[in-house]
């Protein structure tokens, strides 16, 4: 393992058992936040379960915009679920934060444009 997915791995380790003790704060926000977006972006490879994932979520809302909230709130989980793996478990907080971290990227513009060019790019490789 490299020092960069050792990083990683220990900071979505420490996220995931802030987020299962209920925490709620705008840090822990901003770094689940900050996650989603790197792999929404160009700047960190996906790797291939996590590409699956969405390649999955893609299928199943062929069509769809990624506004729509609920497609949103599936990208959001299909990245977040390899590495915020320990509260999938817990079904209403990995909800609760899905959907809130989705309507988040939503609601920033910047955000929003990195989710509608990853759900293109998704969409165009869906079959």
């Amino acid at each position: 393992m490299s020092s960069y997915e050792s990083r990683r791995y220990e900071q979505s380790h420490t996220l995931s058992e802030a987020i299962a003790r209920g925490e709620r704060s705008p840090e822990l926000l901003e770094a689940v936040l900050r996650t989603t977006l790197a792999a929404s972006g160009a700047e960190e490879p996906i790797d291939a379960p996590t590409q699956q994932a969405l390649a999955e979520v893609a299928q199943r809302h062929r069509g769809k915009p990624v506004r729509d909230p609920p497609v949103a709130q599936e990208l959001v989980a299909a990245v977040l679920r390899d590495q915020f793996g320990a509260i999938v478990s817990a079904p209403a907080t990995w909800e609760g934060l899905t959907s809130q971290v989705a309507q988040t990227l939503l609601e920033d513009p910047a955000a929003a444009r990195r989710l509608e060019t990853l759900w293109l790019r998704l969409s165009g490789n869906a079959r």
